[in-house]
């Protein structure tokens, strides 16, 4: 099995589905896909203009065979498939709710949705919830993150406490 660098198999395949001048159209549709995957959106629901649609689908259908020849998933699938997973199967995410009963998540302004859904499903039984974040540092939205997630965290979590860091507090090895 092999975990794939998903932007980059993409964009050799967008170039070989579209070669000479239209390079540019297949870095777009690449683009799309790369955005597209993260927010657990299959490409042809992407809203995207005439021929990208096409050439993103084209594009996004080779890449999903190639994963499946070589046994492999990138990272996006991987949520995907987890989701997917816990969705059809309750049991198997109930064995993982009475497993990891607390639920530690760092750095959660940069969360995508599939992330997100991934950490309700799992916390959702205990709700011993701990996110950390900074709507300010949010930097990975060209990644899928949805800043949505940190913004909204106490209308999904009520019972949930925030304690602010009124300093910021910079790790230094010792000498």
């Amino acid at each position: 099995e092999r975990l794939y660098q998903r932007s980059t198999e993409i964009l050799l395949l967008a170039k070989d589905a579209l070669p000479g001048s239209r390079a540019g159209a297949a870095f777009g549709a690449a683009v799309e896909i790369v955005r597209a995957r993260p927010g657990g959106v299959h490409v042809i629901d992407v809203g995207i203009a005439g021929l990208l649609v096409e050439i993103a689908a084209r594009v996004y259908v080779s890449y999903q065979k190639r994963l499946l020849a070589q046994n492999a998933m990138d990272f996006d699938d991987l949520l995907f498939n987890l989701h997917r997973l816990w969705t059809e199967h309750p049991g198997i995410l109930e064995q993982y709710r009475e497993r990891f009963t607390q639920v530690l998540v760092d750095e959660y302004q940069d969360t995508n949705r599939v992330q997100y859904l991934l950490v309700r499903m799992l916390s959702e039984k205990h709700r011993n919830l701990c996110a950390t974040g900074d709507p300010d540092q949010s930097i990975y939205s060209w990644r899928g993150a949805d800043l949505r997630n940190i913004l909204d965290f106490h209308r999904d979590y009520p019972e949930a406490a925030t304690v602010r860091l009124s300093e910021q507090v910079i790790a230094l090895s010792p000498r």
